[in-house]
């Protein structure tokens, strides 16, 4: 080997041995500052793949089923009823009542003729308003107008047809069934007050009954009581000096018995009906007796506006006549003659109206 200086001359080679020893020397010089670069970092959970589609958590428990209420409730709408009860069919005899929402406004006009009296006509008017209220409630309300023979202003020896305000009625209809058709006869209780202004105040009580047998045959009936609840002021002739001689006493006037219809279906807008009333009427007499009574004849029902207006006006009329039998051995209307010069009254009491016309317009909205 060539001489060759001191510092250029190779190390004597050492044994590897020493290489591993210098590897281990610089892992345990890092090992510190790999455990702090660690600490530095924050956890994570760890990922994992999502369940594939379908896959359902066999451990997981279905929801709690929710708490029952405290109160349960149930809501029930009113069953309409059927379209002819809502209309006015019979002039006599009345019918259901009406739905709840519906209002009506009626004008009726009333002639009642006498035989052989003195001035034998005597005209009513009404004019009403009814109301369904409720299910089983129906309100009504009327007027009542009339144009009877009196003296005359200017002559006392002749009569003279005035017009006056006779009175209010008050009427209310209280059906026993929920709706019309869930019991037999579907009745209904029928109160009317009417307090008059120079006569006594009366009640009336009826019971509504009625049924559809066909589709185009209706029936109605109506048994009823009617009755003064006020005194009465009666006349019991002149004394010496001519001035007349009055009195108040209790003068029942009852009359009772029933009201008969029978409606037959035309067409949609016309009806035709068979009416009658039968029964006892008392016609005043001043020793409470009851005489036998009965009326009955025709009537109509009239639609003249097309749909869907036909409720807005309804012409309903009847003509009840005196049917023979009725007790007409009374006095006439208005004739005092009855009272005998000694003051018996045994046969005191009216004659019952020969014909009784009525016609009504009837205008409904819901």
């Amino acid at each position: 080997m060539p001489n060759l200086p001191p510092l250029l001359r190779s190390a004597p080679a050492r044994p590897r041995h020493h290489l591993g020893r210098a590897l281990a020397l610089l892992a345990l010089a890092f090992a510190p500052c790999a455990a702090w670069a660690q600490s530095s970092v924050p956890p994570q959970e760890p990922m994992l793949p999502p369940p594939p589609p379908g896959a359902t958590d066999p451990v997981a428990a279905p929801p709690p089923a929710p708490a029952p209420p405290s109160y349960l409730s149930r809501v029930r709408g009113h069953k309409p009823s059927p379209e002819w009860t809502q209309d006015r069919n019979f002039g006599s005899t009345r019918v259901w009542l009406y739905d709840p929402g519906t209002v009506t406004l009626e004008t009726w006009w009333i002639t009642r003729t006498y035989s052989d009296a003195r001035d034998n006509n005597s005209y009513r008017f009404y004019q009403e308003v009814a109301v369904g209220v409720a299910p089983h409630l129906q309100l009504d309300l009327y007027a009542e107008f009339r144009m009877d023979s009196q003296d005359d202003v200017v002559d006392p020896n002749r009569s003279a047809y005035y017009p006056s305000v006779k009175g209010l009625r008050a009427e209310a209809r209280i059906a026993i069934p929920d709706s019309y058709g869930t019991m037999a006869l579907n009745p209904v209780i029928y109160l009317e007050y009417m307090a008059f202004v120079d006569e006594p105040t009366r009640f009336e009580i009826r019971l509504l009954l009625s049924g559809q047998p066909t589709r185009w045959l209706f029936l109605a009936a109506n048994p009823y009581f009617e009755f003064n609840i006020s005194k009465s002021d009666k006349w019991f002739g002149t004394d010496s000096m001519g001035a007349d001689i009055t009195k108040s006493l209790y003068l029942m006037d009852a009359e009772i018995g029933t009201t008969l219809a029978a409606g037959f279906r035309i067409t949609d807008w016309f009806n035709l009906s068979i009416q009658a009333k039968i029964g006892g009427d008392m016609l005043g007499d001043t020793s409470n007796k009851l005489h036998f009574v009965a009326w009955a004849g025709p009537g109509f029902l009239i639609k003249p506006l097309p749909r869907p207006f036909e409720n807005y006006l309804k012409i309903i009329g009847t003509w009840l006549i005196r049917l023979p039998g009725s007790d007409t051995n009374g006095q006439d209307f208005g004739d005092h003659t009855c009272v005998t010069a000694g003051g018996d009254q045994s046969s005191c009491y009216g004659r019952p109206q020969l014909f009784e016309p009525t016609l009504i317009l009837s205008t409904s909205f819901n």
